[in-house]
């Protein structure tokens, strides 16, 4: 007769082996993206043909979606999840008019 803790081992086992055998990599990958990793789906689904350039940076401090907008030229970094990008953007912009130097940098 099997003990208690062997019948256990032998029924997770089981499982296990179920869970595998049914695991679907595709569903499992969809399920774990980040929103900016679906967010950098989405604009790559709906602007293929205006997107030039598209990186999603994630495993930083602050994960940000990069994209370049072609017919514009544009350049786009978009976060989540933070309040002070206006205000940050806004202390750039008088940085760089005071010491123009900065501006390569």
């Amino acid at each position: 007769v099997p003990s208690s803790s062997a019948a256990k081992k032998k029924k997770t086992k089981l499982t296990e082996e179920q869970e595998m055998e049914s695991w679907d990599e595709s569903t499992f990958l969809q399920q774990q993206k980040s929103p900016l990793n679906r967010l950098a789906c989405a604009l790559l689904e709906q602007w293929k043909d205006e997107i030039c350039y598209l990186e999603v940076i994630g495993n930083t401090r602050i994960p940000i979606v990069k994209f370049t907008h072609a017919p514009t030229n544009l350049d786009v970094d978009i976060c989540c999840n933070q309040t002070g990008g206006p205000e940050s953007a806004e202390l750039i912009k008088r940085f760089m008019q005071a010491m123009p130097p900065l501006r390569p940098l």
